[in-house]
């Protein structure tokens, strides 16, 4: 799936803080490889990571005023009532039941999830077979909805 089609799913769902809030902090913190776990690695990368991959390749219209790290400090505080102290925060569950910021990201997941089954489904169309390489949680989820499709297939 892609980030465009996704983030244009969630967006339908939350507002654009709480969009950014969870986006932010996911895909430029946790995403990376090492996490980015210092302030100053930070904020050298945050205005690329808003025009590059928010705005560019997720196709995400934000005003001036949405693209400032200020504006990203207030919607995290927003949404989980602390204040962004980056050396602080730690990876969250987005399986744990509390939270608005692990309420999106299971919808994101979900979100990513159902376009997968779509495709699966969409292959067993026109294949015979179709070979799946995942995440092991990928498969957890996607187990009930990948069962329907294999027995329809049969």
């Amino acid at each position: 799936m892609t980030d465009s089609l996704e983030f244009k799913e969630l967006l339908k769902r939350y507002t654009t803080s709480e969009f950014l809030a969870y986006i932010v902090t996911e895909r430029l913190m946790w995403g990376q490889r090492p996490p980015v776990t210092d302030s100053a690695t930070f904020k050298a990368n945050y205005a690329k990571f808003i025009q590059g991959y928010i705005m560019k390749t997720g196709g995400v219209k934000l005003s001036p005023a949405e693209q400032t790290l200020d504006y990203f400090e207030a919607a995290y505080q927003k949404l989980l009532n602390r204040p962004f102290k980056l050396e602080e925060l730690e990876p969250t569950n987005p399986f744990d039941p509390k939270g608005k910021f692990q309420e999106i990201g299971r919808a994101s997941k979900e979100i990513r999830d159902q376009s997968l089954l779509r495709t699966i489904d969409n292959l067993l169309k026109t294949h015979n077979k179709v070979f799946v390489v995942f995440g092991g949680w990928h498969l957890l989820t996607c187990e009930p909805g990948l069962k329907q499709i294999i027995n329809k297939s049969e």
